[in-house]
This record gives structure tokens, sequence and C-alpha cells, in this order.
């Protein structure tokens, strides 16, 4: 994905705070420089189509009356694992909505990954008009919110992506320190970038605490 999924290892490289001002100002694709194209049956978990499920969160993840499946997944490092979530039917490579979740191990702090990632969205303002941030924190479940937006290209080939970040740290059963990320991603394409920022800008907050409202997943390495 443009901003954030760009390569496994760039995200990896982002849970672990380097800059992100090479990550998420790069065109916007989802991991292809990493993975096979899509097949018809990438968002199911088909026989013909088997996805490791490394978190143990097979899905689907339950959001606005809608199922989001566990779609594709990575483990390309020992201290790294990653998971996204479509609609049935949706297209990795043009979607209009997507969750992900991931961990990444080792000695890390919500807020100065998420701090790092708003410094890269920071830093790319003079470039992209619609970049912009918020981020908080959460003292009653210790996540870290960061929600942000970013465009690429003009006209037919502009892209606009809104994202929820939700950060949070992680203790597995034996003793391991780490990272969680639970995002939502949403995309609007050409013609439709500008309707789909001005409604981003309108309903932000709500689409935000819909979101946040969700249970965090309950993730097992």
């Amino acid at each position: 994905m443009v901003f954030h999924i760009l390569a496994v290892m760039k995200m990896y490289l982002l849970l672990l705070g380097t800059s992100l001002m090479l990550i998420c100002c790069q065109p916007s694709k989802p991991d292809t420089q990493v993975k096979e194209p899509a097949t018809e049956n990438a968002n199911t978990m088909e026989p013909n189509n088997p996805v490791t499920d490394y978190l143990h969160v097979p899905g689907p993840i339950s959001f606005n009356q809608k199922e989001y499946l566990l779609s594709w997944s990575s483990h390309p490092s020992a201290e790294y694992f990653k998971h996204e979530y479509l609609p049935k039917g949706e297209n990795p490579d043009h979607y209009d909505q997507m969750i992900m979740l991931e961990v990444a191990l080792g000695n890390m702090v919500p807020m100065d990954i998420a701090k790092g990632k708003a410094n890269g969205i920071e830093g790319r303002k003079s470039a992209d008009a619609m970049a912009a941030y918020t981020i908080s924190e959460n003292q009653k479940t210790g996540e870290v919110l960061l929600d942000f937006m970013l465009s690429e290209g003009t006209g037919d080939a502009m892209i606009v992506e809104w994202n929820s970040y939700r950060y949070k740290s992680y203790t597995g059963a034996s003793g391991q320190k780490g990272i969680m990320l639970f995002a939502l991603s949403k995309r609007g394409y050409g013609a439709q970038g500008k309707t789909f920022a001005s409604d981003i800008t309108s309903n932000r907050k709500k689409y935000s605490d819909e979101f946040e409202g969700v249970v965090y997943p309950v993730i097992k390495l």
C-alpha cells in the first residue's frame, strides 16, 4: 500500500521507528515488490489459496456490518508478522477498505513509533497538500492513536488514502516484548479522490471513533 505497506520490510522498519520519509512518499502499491499479484481468491482462505495465520487471528474481523477476511500474511523475519484483511471480492491492488494487524518484537514504545510516523507525514506536507494527521493517547487502553491522510498523483491517477492506526504494546506468553498495530485504511481514486478527501475531512472523528470501538484482536504468536 502507498504509504504503509509498500514492502513488508519497510513497514518493519517503520514499526522500529526509523525515518518515514522514504516510506510514505512512494507511489501507491500494496506490497507488489514482495508478494505475487492477487488472484481471484486472494481474500479467502480456500484450500487452493492458503494464507498462514501467524497471529492466530484468522478472521473474519467484523467492522461496520462488514466482514474482513484474512487475505494475505507475511513473516519475513523472526521479529515481524503481518496480516491483511479485506471484504470478500475486494481487490488488494485497488481496495476501498482494508484492515491490518502487525506485530514487531523488540524494545519499542508505541508513542515513539507513532511520532516517528507523524514526522514523516509532516515532512511531506510541502509536496502533498492533503497530508495531515492527528495523534493522541488513550490512557485507559494504553493505545496510541494516529490517523492521517496522504495523496499521490493527479487526475485519473490520483490516490487519496486515510488511515487509522492503533499502536499498542505487546507481551507474549513467553514474555516476548514488542509492539502491535491494528489499522484501518480507506482509499479514494481518480476523480473521486477529492470527494473522498472532503468526506474524510468532515467525518474523520466519526470514522476514527468507529474503528477505535472495535475490540483489539487477541494476538498469540
